[in-house]
């Protein structure tokens, strides 16, 4: 009898840890939506970005320049103007949320897009792009 009982406790005690193990995963991944924000779930690709935008500045030569696609991939390099060249530095993931903020590669920035300019606040400094 002592055997059967002892087998009967293992079990439920088999149980309840699977449950409590269960429980403990779906909260885990409640934080990590917490800790990105709210705006985790509301993850956007605003059409007015999608093209190529060339830092308007006083640049002599070589500019910062992005290119955004539809499927939330792009490209960050420089533009040289003289010669019509990209140099495509890196391949770059963004999205945006709420059409308030820009994510580039997990960077958080503020934007402003009306479909011909942009403008960008990188590092605490506001930078103009025009689309190329």
């Amino acid at each position: 009898m002592k055997k059967q009982s002892l087998g009967w406790l293992v079990l439920l005690l088999a149980v309840m840890f699977s449950v409590g193990f269960a429980s403990c995963d779906k909260d885990d991944d409640e934080e990590d939506e917490g800790r990105e924000g709210k705006g985790s779930l509301n993850k956007e690709h605003d059409a007015t970005l999608y093209g190529e935008w060339v830092e308007d500045s006083d640049n002599r030569y070589v500019f910062d320049y992005y290119c955004f696609y539809s499927d939330g991939t792009g490209i960050h390099g420089s533009y040289e103007s003289d010669i019509d060249y990209v140099n495509e530095d890196e391949d770059i993931e963004w999205y945006t949320e709420g059409k308030k903020y820009l994510y580039i590669d997990g960077a958080k920035y503020e934007y402003d897009c009306d479909g011909s300019s942009l403008e960008i606040v990188i590092k605490g400094k506001r930078r103009y792009y025009y689309e190329k």
